[in-house]
């Protein structure tokens, strides 16, 4: 098993919050393969903070606005190499509440400085004990991606291209 998988694995069992708690990290999917996450995030630890630290943000901030309706979600997170984020939040329903605060609190915490271009993970969560959290097997893509992704012909290093497109500077 390669040292970055392992570290996500090792990364879920610490940053999932109790079951009895509003927000629960259910998994951590990633948009690039294993060699390219490696290369452009060498220190594993670093990234491993980073999906602790988003998991804590949003455990505190959901609590602090109280509990939600139940609802599965994902938080797409992309990092430039400059160490800026972004964030999308993907729900099950039509509306996230707060959206725009959470996303504001997420994109406040530090984030590691990929090297060669960016980075991209999600996480997929659960609010309130949401009853339809086991449907959450794989990173969702955010609307304004698969926009921008339609304008493409599937260039390597899709992510790349896409994120320009839908993150300006």
């Amino acid at each position: 098993m390669s040292r970055i998988v392992f570290a996500f694995l090792f990364t879920l069992m610490l940053a999932i919050p109790s079951q009895a708690a509003p927000y629960r990290m259910i998994s951590l999917g990633l948009y690039q393969d294993n060699d390219t996450l490696s290369h452009r995030i060498p220190e594993v630890s670093g990234l491993s903070d980073y999906i602790k630290d988003l998991n804590l943000t949003a455990a505190v901030y959901l609590e602090a606005v109280g509990s939600r309706f139940p609802q599965t979600f994902e938080i797409v997170v992309a990092i430039r190499p400059s160490g800026k984020s972004k964030v999308w939040i993907i729900s099950s329903r039509d509306k996230f509440d707060d959206e725009k605060g959470l996303t504001e609190a997420l994109e406040k915490v530090t984030a590691p400085k990929p090297k060669d271009g960016p980075v991209a993970i999600c996480l997929l969560s659960s609010l309130s004990n949401a009853p339809d959290e086991k449907k959450l097997t794989q990173p969702g893509i955010p609307a304004s991606w698969m926009a921008a992704i339609k304008t493409l012909n599937n260039p390597p290093q899709l992510l790349d291209k896409v994120l320009p497109l839908v993150w300006k500077e």
